[in-house]
């Protein structure tokens, strides 16, 4: 067939497929019409197109689809319209692996133009991954900003992430379902202008965002196809896809997710896409199980690209914005604390910590709120290390407070046995713990308020026997137990002995076990 092919230069060749994809991934249609292009293309030595009908089965089917009362020339110019608008070029098989390079002069001549979608954020025009933990607010936090860039407000509410303009953003959603997206935009919304829950702002503001729950699926021809038509309605300068992993390797069995070489291609196609209709997609996806998450009420670091799973997404993303738990979700106050780290190959980066109390939810799915605090990493340091400061002088106080009150307990029950007792029976006579008698007694000692003894106990019915034991050191003449003036003690709330107290000190109890004696070096 192809020796009898005789077409003018300067007519256009167009292979038409069908559109016959199936559950397996396999495309007859689709890739037949490539084939047989490719082989025009290489016997002619021109450029050949190829295409697939925009609706239907095949051209028959696309034009019996076209209204009633509309004429052959007009049925097809509609087509020839439809074709041009998806017709894919097969180059001949030397110019299609030609190398081509273009000298450095030119090049950095070239006004390639840069542009924010979000000031410091994200760059329009290029591949980008929200990234985070299970349960991190991944999803909250895009819609956040598909809001922000379809009404040109400020991300989170901040100066420090501008919108220059209002963007034309869709936002598919794959988990969440209806009702909650819904709810989660009123309450953002809601927070921005400051309302109630019934709202004051009205719903026109977000006409440049569109919401879709049915995601595209990058392994299956006729959903790849179905998703090239919505982009080439030219309606979106934005798209989110939430979550990745629904999306990337649904319909295809073959394709492993921790093979780079086989994740590559899928990746390659989303980033073609987006390229070839001037579209940002922005991609949300998760990390492994036990990445950037805080466990125990551990903190954990700020997240970088090597969190996120499956192979070739961090060398894909040429954008990102990760979440890691700074701390465990507060339960009661419905508290997050994250870091969100910032980045793209443009050279941009920062790390922020934003604190999101989102409230807790009533019988009525009502209740939440969206109030953000938002810090740079260098003030949550320091605000980290001021906060940790502070508590370990609360902990230390405790400490010495508690301390204090057991130096207390010991010194009152030795100043009713002047000649000493064992630690044992300070023990006993206390209440207090082995570890806090232990730490009084080397208090007192280090203190020089304690003096070490012989204690004599009883060992039997009729025999004693020496232990060591512990009394207070007796205190210069006019001063308390403490070594205070008594007097001057007792006008700063001190404990010290009583001053010129006429109470003679408790006698030996002739019954208990302890009968105290001074130490000394002779034997027993």
């Amino acid at each position: 067939m192809l020796e009898s092919v005789n077409v003018p230069k300067d007519r256009e060749i167009v292979v038409l497929g069908e559109m016959d994809a199936n559950n397996k991934g396999d495309w007859g249609g689709r890739d037949s019409a490539v084939k047989c292009a490719e082989k025009l293309a290489g016997k002619l030595g021109r450029t050949v197109h190829w295409a697939l009908p925009p609706k239907g089965k095949d051209v028959r089917e696309y034009l019996n689809l076209r209204p009633n009362g509309m004429t052959p020339e007009a049925r097809g110019k509609h087509l020839r319209l439809s074709i041009d608008e998806r017709k894919k070029p097969v180059e001949p098989e030397a110019a299609r692996y030609r190398l081509e390079t273009v000298n450095a002069v030119d090049f950095v001549n070239q006004k390639i133009k840069l542009e924010w979608a979000v000031t410091g954020l994200l760059v329009l025009g290029q591949p980008a991954l929200v990234g985070g933990p299970l349960k991190a607010l991944k999803t909250t936090i895009a819609i956040d900003l598909a809001i922000s860039m379809a009404t040109g407000m400020h991300f989170l509410g901040y100066r420090q992430f501008t919108v220059p303009k209002p963007l034309r953003v869709c936002l598919l959603s794959g988990e969440s379902g209806a009702p909650t997206i819904q709810r989660t935009i009123k309450y953002q919304m809601d927070a921005r202008y400051n309302t109630n829950a019934n709202g004051k702002w009205r719903p026109k503001v977000l006409e440049n965002l569109y919401v879709g729950f049915r995601l595209p699926q990058f392994s299956v021809p006729e959903s790849l196809a179905a998703t090239e038509e919505l982009l080439a309605e030219g309606k979106f300068d934005v798209v989110f896809v939430d979550p990745l992993y629904l999306s990337l390797l649904a319909g295809n069995r073959k394709a492993q997710a921790g093979n780079m070489f086989d994740m590559g291609p899928i990746y390659m196609q989303v980033s073609e896409l987006a390229q070839k209709y001037a579209v940002t997609p922005i991609l949300l996806h998760h990390f492994p199980k036990g990445k950037g998450q805080a466990r125990d009420r551990r903190s954990s670091g700020p997240a970088d690209l090597s969190d996120l799973a499956f192979a070739g997404a961090g060398e894909f993303a040429r954008q990102w914005v990760l979440i890691s738990r700074r701390a465990a979700y507060d339960i009661e106050t419905g508290t997050n604390k994250l870091w969100l780290s910032v980045g793209g190959s443009v050279g941009f980066s920062s790390c922020w910590a934003i604190d999101v109390v989102q409230g807790v939810m009533n019988s009525d799915f009502g209740g939440l709120k969206w109030d953000v605090t938002l810090r740079s990493q260098a003030d949550q340091i320091a605000l980290d290390k001021k906060e940790k400061s502070e508590k370990d002088a609360r902990k230390q106080a405790d400490k010495q407070e508690k301390s204090s009150s057991d130096w207390r307990r010991v010194r009152e029950f030795l100043e009713r046995l002047p000649d000493g007792a064992t630690k044992k029976r300070i023990k006993k006579e206390t209440g207090m713990s082995k570890e806090r008698v232990n730490a009084a007694i080397e208090s007192g000692l280090a203190d020089g308020l304690l003096q070490e003894v012989k204690v004599r106990v009883r060992n039997g019915p009729t025999s004693t026997m020496l232990r060591d034991g512990y009394k207070l050191v007796p205190a210069p003449k006019g001063l308390g137990a403490t070594g205070e003036n008594p007097q001057e003690a007792d006008e700063s709330g001190g404990s010290g002995a009583e001053p010129n107290s006429s109470k003679p000190a408790e006698p030996t109890n002739v019954t208990s076990n302890d009968s105290q004696v001074p130490a000394r070096d002779s034997p027993d």
